[in-house]
């Protein structure tokens, strides 16, 4: 569908993700779903993807005599503004993955004075991820290609080829070059922000 509406259909998708998931994906319930569509305390809208990994959980099993069963789980999560967000099913929704450690006592904290088993270490790292901060920082080309999208400057490429057809073109030049330079100065403010 995308060749047949010359690429505008991408650039509406892009502009408005919402109407991308509406066609994409059928609506179910939210302990099942693998795309979410999140809305930020700024009203713009955002997709992610749920991302499932697969937990072995060492459980008793009191009906056989007490020996170890190992269970499989799945953790369903999924990344956001760089805090992950699992899936917790006593409350029927995606949470900050701190909040799995709420009902903590003084007595469990205690208790890890001695530090974590093996296998409580693994798990965890599981759960939490690792322990370090990864801000990822957009290349040049990316940041370019997600301004030159910006509808202002859309805006500008389709004046830019209304003026040179009408047969404009110093004032189509102008535009051009003045587009230019606010898109290179704004690749740097950007870039130098996110460093």
């Amino acid at each position: 569908m995308a060749p047949l509406s010359l690429g505008l259909l991408l650039l509406v998708f892009h502009w408005r993700p919402r109407l991308s998931i509406l066609l994409r994906c059928c609506s179910c319930p939210l302990a099942l779903a693998d795309i979410l569509l999140i809305r930020d305390s700024f009203g713009e809208q955002h997709v992610v993807e749920v991302l499932t990994e697969e937990m072995d959980e060492g459980r008793s099993d009191t009906d056989s005599h007490h020996s170890n069963v190992f269970q499989k789980t799945l953790l369903r999560y999924y990344l956001y503004e760089g805090l992950r967000y699992v899936w917790l099913d006593r409350k029927g929704a995606y949470c900050p993955v701190s909040v799995l450690s709420e009902d903590w006592t003084c007595k469990d904290l205690h208790g890890f004075q001695r530090g974590l088993s093996l296998e409580e270490q693994v798990l965890r790292r599981r759960i939490y991820g690792p322990n370090l901060i990864d801000v990822p920082v957009k290349s040049y080309m990316r940041l370019l290609f997600e301004e030159v999208l910006n509808p202002f400057y859309v805006f500008q490429v389709c004046s830019i080829i209304l003026w040179t057809i009408d047969n404009y073109y110093y004032y189509a030049s102008c535009i051009l070059i003045i587009s230019i330079l606010s898109i290179s100065i704004s690749l740097h403010e950007i870039r130098k922000v996110r460093l």
